[in-house]
């Protein structure tokens, strides 16, 4: 009888722990005010980027608009009418968003594909003939390029783990859909 009572308090035990946790999660993901998901940085766990509310609505990183998700894209529309098309990949508890770089060639005369330099503010990307790249000039490693998909692949030397980016180049500029690992906004010991 007392170890049947012990199995049931453990049940009973792992039960309410399963519940706790439960708990926790969805205190992460759902805030006050009918936001539907909350994403935060992985590296700033903390500060809200992108919001989607229940009622249609959305904020990416301060910015008011309106939104619409598919399988493997996040479209949020702007007041204005400008979107922001956005691919993302789910990756366990956090996922992969991806936002749109817009680098300037600072070659001479006009880009030949990937090749030459491209810079975007103090962020670049060199990438050279030979099938290397570097970017923001320190971080070095190999790329191979998929043009079917328009993707790069970045297979870094020693600092982050590989990425694939998607491209387009118009003219001067080589646009990228940059990956961003983010993760279920947590909240601060201020919001506690």
């Amino acid at each position: 009888m007392v170890e049947k009572r012990g199995c049931l308090i453990s049940s009973l035990l792992m039960v309410l722990a399963a519940v706790i946790v439960a708990a926790g999660l969805t205190s992460c993901t759902k805030k006050e005010g009918g936001v539907q998901e909350s994403w935060a940085y992985i590296h700033d766990k903390g500060t809200e980027i992108l919001a989607l509310n229940e009622n249609g609505s959305a904020k990416f990183k301060g910015e008011n608009y309106t939104y619409e998700k598919g399988e493997d894209y996040i479209e949020l529309t702007a007041k204005d009418g400008q979107t922001l098309h956005m691919r993302f990949i789910p990756e366990g508890e956090h996922m992969l968003l991806y936002e749109r770089l817009v680098y300037t060639y600072e070659g001479e005369g006009t880009p030949d594909g990937l090749t030459g330099f491209w810079r975007m503010g103090n962020q670049s990307f060199e990438f050279t003939e030979k099938g290397t790249f570097k970017e923001d000039e320190f971080f070095p490693g190999h790329y191979l390029v998929n043009e079917d998909e328009k993707s790069i692949r970045l297979a870094y030397n020693d600092h982050f783990v590989d990425a694939i980016l998607y491209y387009e180049i118009e003219g001067s500029e080589l646009i990228i859909d940059y990956p961003m690992p983010v993760v279920p906004t947590q909240e601060t010991d201020d919001e506690k």
